[in-house]
């Protein structure tokens, strides 16, 4: 995935925000993304292995610039969203 080898970290960038990595594993992925068929990288006859693959090349450049993580797989959309205010909050007053 080009694109990710060529992201050039701005440490002062990075240092001016907040970085929140929403974290799905593989399984997760595959039943969000179900019926969805407008993501080029997911048109592939196995999905699955394909997200294995993202999630793998992925993960290094994730650790390396988000300052919180949250687990999503068992979140709706509105529990995950309350997850970062609570983490912004946190770190705001910290």
């Amino acid at each position: 995935v080009a694109y990710l080898r060529d992201v050039r970290l701005d440490a002062a960038a990075l240092a001016a925000c907040e970085v929140v990595h929403l974290h799905a594993d593989v399984a997760t992925q595959l039943r969000r993304l179900h019926d969805d068929t407008s993501r080029p990288l997911l048109a592939v006859a196995d999905r699955q292995a394909r997200l294995a693959v993202l999630a793998a090349e992925r993960a290094p450049l994730y650790a390396a610039v988000a300052h919180a993580r949250v687990d999503t797989d068992a979140l709706d959309v509105e529990a995950a969203a309350d997850a970062v205010i609570r983490i912004l909050d946190t770190r705001a007053t910290a």
